[in-house]
């Protein structure tokens, strides 16, 4: 997590909010994290082993279209096919085998919404998703929706964590 919090801050990435007492973290810019790929692709990669490990799914897929940098890095150093996942159209673009166990990384995670309908369109593709990984949980209800499906979710960083800092 340290490592993750000197990336964030190196990169700029952190997004603030004015406040009476000044400024709080508020969310992440995930894009300015490009110019570190390999940084945050490696400790995203850190937190899927030490929490998951190698064979707990069968495919990584990107959940947005800002995402799949960091998820095709991943993808590759852990060895597995990279798909992404078109929430419009609730489908998944790549090879799909139904019953294969696919791992969504995600950026941000904040209301349930978002990581509903990434496991929605999975599930409709005649995929299963048993954890979700993301780089940022804004704890606002997406971990606890998830959990309520019975899918494990895995943050590389909480808001708290930024507040903490």
């Amino acid at each position: 997590m340290k490592e993750a919090m000197e990336l964030m801050m190196r990169a700029d990435a952190i997004i603030y909010e004015a406040t009476p007492d000044g400024k709080r973290p508020a969310s992440i810019d995930s894009t300015k994290l490009y110019n570190n790929i390999r940084e945050i692709a490696t400790c995203m990669t850190g937190l899927i082993q030490s929490s998951i490990g190698n064979t707990g799914f069968d495919r990584i897929a990107a959940s947005v279209e800002r995402v799949i940098p960091t998820a095709a890095v991943i993808a590759y150093v852990m060895g597995k096919p990279l798909s992404f996942i078109d929430i419009d159209k609730r489908s998944i673009q790549g090879l799909m085998v139904p019953g294969n166990v696919i791992l969504p990384v995600d950026d941000i995670i904040g209301s349930e919404d978002k990581p509903r309908k990434v496991v929605n369109s999975i599930v409709a593709s005649g995929g299963v998703v048993k954890d979700y990984v993301c780089i940022l949980d804004e704890d606002r209800g997406a971990r606890a929706a998830l959990q309520k499906m019975g899918i494990r979710a895995h943050a590389l960083l909480t808001l708290s964590d930024l507040f903490a800092r």
